[in-house]
């Protein structure tokens, strides 16, 4: 009797639970395929793999905001500059807050290396970082 009840329990619990998991999403194997694509150097694709990402219902903010980082790092390995730079603007605008990862990138690096100074865009983000480091700079334009 126990035995039945349990399972019966069991059961239920299991059904009862199976639409709460379908409405969590795992975008494990979407980001899998994404890197394959980048380490493949097929930029343009895992391009528009994440901007497909970001267009689904339901995509968390975060996962909008990294994914928009992510296009910045490639359009940078595009060398596509003004991309780049837009592409990091907009992923601060959805709540990419990691100030450390763009400095360190060495796709934004040579970005931000190539760049002229007719044009200064800050891109001001916040999180753990002490005032210092809480604005990346970039430099666009010709020279």
């Amino acid at each position: 009797m126990f035995r039945t009840a349990f399972i019966s329990i069991f059961v239920f619990s299991f059904l009862a639970g199976a639409p709460v998991r379908s409405q969590h999403q795992d975008y494990t194997d979407q980001l899998m395929k994404l890197t394959e694509l980048t380490d493949s150097k097929r930029y343009r694709d895992a391009i528009n793999g994440y901007k497909r990402l970001q267009a689904q219902p339901g995509t968390p903010e975060w996962l909008s905001a990294a994914s928009e980082y992510e296009i910045a790092e490639l359009y940078a390995a595009l060398n596509e500059t003004d991309n780049a730079i837009a592409a990091l603007s907009r992923a601060v605008q959805l709540g990419f807050d990691d100030c450390i990862t763009p400095r360190s990138s060495e796709r934004l690096a040579a970005i931000i290396q190539r760049t002229g100074r007719k044009k200064k865009e800050n891109l001001r983000v916040s999180g753990d970082c002490n005032s210092r480091d809480a604005e990346v700079s970039f430099e666009t334009g010709p020279a």
